[in-house]
């Protein structure tokens, strides 16, 4: 057996002199590993021969830190500051769908050949991340392939192995199966890595009860569940730090899915420079009621995309909307014809000439200061001949800025909406400031 620490990882440690390997994620950022040197002792093709000859890894711990690594690079004559990341399962050429969700509710439901873990798998008590899904990350694993296999191709699909769940089925503890089909050769498995959680003893009594009670290593022996009752000399204070301490991090756990939920919350109006399809309807939706419009959202997908209304010093301003979002640079007939749909069915099903309200986001792959102005001349006569009005929905997203500092001409822009056929451009409402 050897250990060797953090700090020592390097090209020096060979994994494929050993049968286990234990990986021991870094419950710090200053614990943590150079990433270039990390990168360098756990290579994805050394990793998976050691699978295939049927070694075994082990990584305990949360495995989602990304590690960092400050270097620099030369362009010309000078030296630019550059950050290098690695995902800390980057080696495993998996995609994985993590839940930060949190909580106690444990079941365990290793079977057959991943027994052997059970020692380890019953001291779960509780967990702060879940795993919903994993598959292999051809981008990454392709290369690894051709390099294992000398130019030569195959396919590999990842399967996950249940160890210990939470209440919704949501993996706590996992291995994972590769299947490696090369091209003319017999299927491949490789399969004998595991993750598995933290189980609230230090990283040192972790990994010595993996060591013991699992891989059968005669290590110190580490401390036996009836132990608990007694209490040591001075270990109430600390009990009592522990405690306050654990009810912070609950508090303070609290406070950061509020803050995140409030940060989502507060850039959901960015989709108006990005988003489509009917995820694009709601930031529009929260934009016009915030400039002071009511709306009347639809109760099916599939018609139209909303009602507008807005009272003008007595008169009344009704619109239908078509909200469309497009990769493409300009936006196509199509919109004005669902538009014409609209109106009629108004007409037919309300009683009322609602005017066509057009809004949309055009080249929404790109950057802003890439994109083409999104409506043609042909579409613009259109829209003058049928009496619609068209808003570009970035601009929106800049009518919201202005007016969340009472820099956004409202009277004018309602009055402007009311009268205007064709493109409405909606800069020459803010004031400048």
């Amino acid at each position: 057996m050897k250990c060797v620490p953090w700090s020592r990882v390097g090209p020096s440690v060979n994994i494929a002199d050993y049968h286990d390997i234990v990986i021991s994620s870094p419950r710090s950022r200053d614990a943590a590993p150079r990433a270039s040197a990390y990168r360098e002792t756990l290579k994805s093709s050394v990793a998976f021969k050691h699978l295939h000859h049927g070694g075994r890894i082990f990584v305990v711990g949360d495995p989602r830190l990304a590690l960092t690594e400050k270097t620099t690079r030369r362009v010309g004559a000078v030296d630019f500051p550059v950050t290098n990341v690695t995902e800390f399962l980057d080696w495993t050429c998996l995609k994985i769908d993590w839940n930060d969700a949190h909580g106690d509710v444990v079941e365990i439901q290793h079977r057959g050949p991943e027994g052997f873990l059970a020692p380890y798998l019953e001291r779960i008590r509780s967990w702060n991340y879940s795993m919903r899904s994993l598959a292999w990350d051809s981008s990454r694993g392709a290369p690894v392939l051709r390099e294992m296999s000398e130019g030569g191709s195959g396919g590999v699909t990842a399967f996950r192995v249940a160890l210990c769940t939470n209440r919704v089925g949501e993996l706590l503890a996992s291995g994972v199966d590769y299947h490696y089909s090369p091209n003319s050769r017999p299927l491949q498995l490789w399969d004998g890595l595991y993750f598995l959680p933290e189980i609230g003893l230090s990283e040192h009594e972790t990994v010595q009860l993996l060591l013991r009670d699992v891989l059968g290593v005669d290590v110190a022996c580490p401390e036996p569940e009836w132990v608990d009752s007694i209490v040591a000399p001075g270990q109430e204070i600390v009990d009592a730090k522990i405690r306050s301490t654990e009810a912070a991090i609950e508090a303070a756990k609290a406070d950061l899915d509020k803050f995140r939920h409030d940060r989502t919350r507060l850039r959901e109006p960015l989709r108006l420079l990005y988003d489509k399809g009917v995820t694009l309807q709601e930031p529009v939706w929260a934009v016009l009621e915030q400039l002071g419009g009511t709306i009347e959202r639809p109760r099916e997908e599939g018609n139209e995309d909303g009602w507008l209304t807005k009272d003008l010093q007595g008169t009344t301003l009704e619109c239908v909307l078509e909200i469309k979002g497009t990769a493409r640079s300009q936006h196509d007939e199509e919109g004005q014809k669902q538009l014409h749909r609209w109106i009629e069915r108004g007409v037919r099903n309300r009683g009322k000439k609602y005017k066509g309200l057009f809004i949309g986001n055009s080249s929404v792959e790109s950057e802003l200061a890439n994109r083409r102005y999104p409506f043609g001349d042909q579409w613009i006569k259109n829209a003058k001949l049928f009496e619609l009005v068209a808003l570009r929905a970035e601009e929106l997203y800049e009518a919201y800025v202005a007016n969340s500092t009472g820099r956004f001409d409202t009277v004018g822009f309602w009055s402007a909406l009311a009268t205007t056929v064709g493109p409405l451009e909606l800069t020459g409402f803010i004031v400048s400031g």
